[in-house]
């Protein structure tokens, strides 16, 4: 394990992993550097554990779109309509009373129910799905009855939404695909033809993409659109925008016969990705990390990492 040491004063050895995942020991001046790496290898797996949820964290951090005050405004107000509109029905339904609704753009949150009923939703709802847009409203109008995440709260969900938990894996896990299906939705919200950022096709949406064709070329031996669309679980015309923008890129090509072939830099880059989370899955795995976690940790990791950054991890850390 590689660490930057710091002598000084002090009594005592201490350990700091940094928000880029770098090591940091501190030590007294006279403490031998034999002791100061048994007390990093006694250490280990803290260090990886800390690691894991660094690059988790700023995973997460990415995967919020970066929009101009413009494409905001113009997702607040579409979500003030729309969402008004399912509170209320919602509300109905469950038999349920509300207070004030307000539509705010947060990075952390979905939703939110105060102990007043009053209702806090993202704008960033309206770049989800219909059915995500329910749950979130159900999941807030459910603690109007129980102000807790209690078994009793859930069943009051699913009495609404029997399938409440495809909503609940969207939301942890697909976020990252927006991108790839809602060029035109922003287009037409902003009255304009491009969109910030998004229209750029984040690469995390790129390289999902790219290792997807990867998995299903070594699977099948050719790939086209509705398998990438049945792997990624995402529609036809969000693949088509997807393929389209990965064409436009250099990053692969599609034969008469519907079949996509990667170029040789796409090619380089989706195996690059592969390599990427097997490796990071393996890393959080071997650190106590259970098997669940690990994969939809690593799949948001992937994307975080720099190449530069993963080389190291690899030549510091063997994973078998």
């Amino acid at each position: 394990m590689t660490a930057e040491l710091i002598r000084s004063r002090r009594k005592t050895l201490s350990l700091q992993v940094r928000p880029d995942g770098s090591v940091l020991v501190r030590a007294p001046l006279l403490t031998s550097k034999r002791e100061i790496q048994r007390f990093l290898d006694r250490h280990t797996d803290w260090v990886l554990k800390q690691q894991a949820r660094m690059l988790a964290r700023a995973a997460a951090a990415e995967l919020v779109p970066q929009l101009s005050g413009e494409e905001l405004n113009a997702l607040k107000k579409a979500a003030r309509k729309d969402l008004t509109a399912r509170v209320e029905a919602f509300a109905a339904q469950m038999g349920v009373s509300y207070g004030r609704i307000s539509i705010r753009h947060q990075k952390s949150k979905w939703g939110s129910c105060s102990s007043s009923g009053n209702l806090n939703l993202n704008c960033l709802l309206m770049l989800t799905p219909e059915f995500v847009r329910d749950y979130v409203v159900v999941h807030e109008l459910s603690h109007r009855r129980h102000m807790n995440h209690s078994p009793a709260f859930w069943a009051e969900v699913a009495r609404i939404l029997p399938d409440y938990k495809s909503a609940r894996a969207w939301l942890c896990g697909e976020l990252r695909l927006l991108s790839a299906g809602t060029c035109d939705k922003m287009a037409k919200m902003t009255g304009r033809g491009t969109v910030m950022n998004l229209r750029n096709f984040r690469n995390e949406a790129r390289d999902d993409y790219l290792e997807a064709i990867l998995l299903i070329t070594q699977e099948k031996g050719h790939c086209r659109s509705i398998h990438i669309a049945e792997t990624l679980d995402v529609t036809k015309p969000s693949v088509s925008v997807a393929v389209g923008k990965l064409i436009e890129a250099g990053l692969i090509t599609m034969n008469d016969d519907k079949t996509i072939r990667f170029t040789e830099h796409g090619r380089a880059l989706a195996e690059l990705t592969l390599a990427k989370h097997q490796f990071l899955k393996d890393l959080l795995r071997n650190a106590g990390v259970d098997d669940e976690t690990a994969e939809k940790e690593a799949c948001a990791m992937e994307h975080a990492i720099s190449e530069d950054s993963f080389r190291k991890l690899e030549k510091t850390y063997s994973v078998t």
